[in-house]
């Protein structure tokens, strides 16, 4: 072999090294909240489930591509990549958050689920999670109940509740507890907030009715 194909060889051979010598992402922990929304007006339910994966990865949370969600038993598929999901910050780690919404509008079934995280070199780190059995839907007085007048948001609800605010964009503004019967005047928030929910978290699960729109 003739010297300077050698030298073109060797620089090859290091690049390809070091593109190949990152670090594989970690899971480090997997929360998950099941999700239900009602429709204030026209009565209609929804669910979806709130996913949350801690994760460690040295070059960065940009070298994930993806993230797989999996039931054999079921026989159910999602990819989720980074123009859907939320980098968050929390308890000093970095966890990606995301919605999976439920097959044919049905609930997601019970059972062992693959999460599997996976970075542009396709190297990956695998859990599972169990999903409990839950109800398909709830009945409609379960969920947090508001009036909005022209000054104030008032609850209508026998617990304590959360009012979050989003901009047009979707992304939340604001959070803020409401106390049973309580009211929160409605130039306390931000022109900015194209509308609220009204939002019951229980154990694994969270009841959210709307949106309301304030303005």
């Amino acid at each position: 072999m003739k010297l300077k194909n050698k030298i073109l060889l060797f620089f090859w051979f290091v690049g390809f090294v070091v593109s190949c010598s990152g670090s594989p992402p970690g899971i480090l922990k997997v929360d998950m909240s099941l999700l239900y929304t009602l429709e204030p007006l026209k009565g209609y339910q929804k669910s979806s489930i709130l996913f949350s994966v801690a994760v460690d990865d040295k070059d960065g949370i940009g070298d994930i591509e993806k993230i797989i969600i999996s039931s054999d038993d079921n026989g159910l598929y999602w990819e989720i990549k980074g123009d859907t999901w939320k980098n968050i910050q929390h308890e000093g780690m970095q966890w990606i958050s995301f919605n999976i919404l439920p097959p044919y509008g049905i609930s997601i079934p019970a059972g062992k689920y693959k999460i599997i995280v996976r970075d542009y070199a396709g190297r990956e780190d695998e859990t599972s999670y169990t999903i409990k059995e839950h109800p398909r839907l709830f009945k409609k007085t379960a969920f947090p109940s508001i009036k909005l007048s022209d000054l104030n948001i008032q609850s209508l609800s026998d617990k304590a509740i959360m009012i979050l605010g989003y901009s047009t964009e979707g992304r939340m503004i604001v959070s803020r507890t409401l106390d049973p019967g309580g009211s929160l005047a409605k130039d306390s928030f931000d022109t900015n907030i194209a509308y609220i929910f009204a939002v019951y978290e229980g154990e694994d699960y969270r009841l959210m009715t709307g949106p309301y729109y304030l303005f």
